[in-house]
């Protein structure tokens, strides 16, 4: 599925970032690497596409080997060579996808778990992103942001955590990033996690004291950053584990 949607995203993302050729032939080389991109070979695409940033290519051509890139370096977790290459893509007069990708690695670069392990309380927007970091891996994946899912003034950019649902909005629809995080909502946020992983461990596993995290009026009231990292890493464990499972079943099979 996820092979499906960057093809079908393709084409879109393409047109608003890179608009007319110059009347310069498309390279092959540009369609080679983009064709690595989409296979997961990233370390292959961001070589093949950092040729084509050199001078003697079109505006367009480099404008698009930079998004390629940026999104490379983004899959991978590498948000500062991201970074790097979608300020240089803007540079070289690129749209508003490059604010887009920039704006969410803003998010994800302030959400880190060594900065939001000393906060006191994790906003929404926060474990959104920590969600991103730790589980998806920042990953690249669709921008399109769900309905109702933002505050009219938020510049936060469509999270897969929020895309998948794990971080929602609240019940009047709005999202509010900068509200702290409650425990019933982190417990609820956690529960949507499991199913989105198809981890069938219950949620008590993973959070200390069990269910008294499920009770909204529980003391203290917010999750610190250091409790939403604890819960998140012991959950990507648990998938790691799972994985391994899954494999050794499948070789003892076949």
């Amino acid at each position: 599925m996820r092979l499906v949607g960057l093809l079908l995203m393709l084409p879109t993302l393409l047109t608003m970032s890179c608009g007319a050729r110059q009347g310069r032939e498309r390279p092959e080389a540009l369609d080679l690497a983009i064709e690595a991109f989409i296979a997961g070979d990233y370390e292959e695409a961001i070589g093949r596409l950092e040729l084509l940033t050199a001078d003697d290519q079109s505006e367009g051509v480099r404008q698009e080997a930079y998004l390629f890139m940026g999104r490379a370096y983004l899959a991978q977790g590498r948000f500062d060579r991201a970074i790097d290459a979608f300020v240089a893509g803007k540079a070289h007069g690129g749209g508003s996808v490059f604010d887009t990708y920039l704006a969410r690695l803003d998010v994800l670069v302030s959400s880190s778990p060594e900065r939001l392990e000393r906060t006191e309380w994790v906003t929404r927007a926060q474990l959104a992103a920590l969600v991103d970091r730790l589980v998806y891996s920042g990953g690249d994946d669709v921008l399109t942001a769900p309905g109702a899912a933002f505050d009219s003034t938020a510049a936060i950019p469509a999270l897969q955590s929020i895309r998948r649902g794990v971080v929602g909005p609240l019940p009047d629809g709005t999202f509010r990033p900068e509200a702290p995080v409650t425990r019933g909502a982190f417990y609820a946020a956690v529960c949507r996690l499991l199913r989105e992983l198809e981890i069938t461990s219950p949620p008590s596993t993973f959070l200390e004291g069990g269910f008294r995290w499920a009770m909204e009026g529980a003391e203290p009231r917010y999750v610190t950053g250091e409790e939403a990292i604890s819960v998140l890493e012991r959950i990507v464990e648990a998938r790691t584990q799972t994985r391994a499972g899954s494999g050794s079943s499948e070789k003892v099979d076949g």
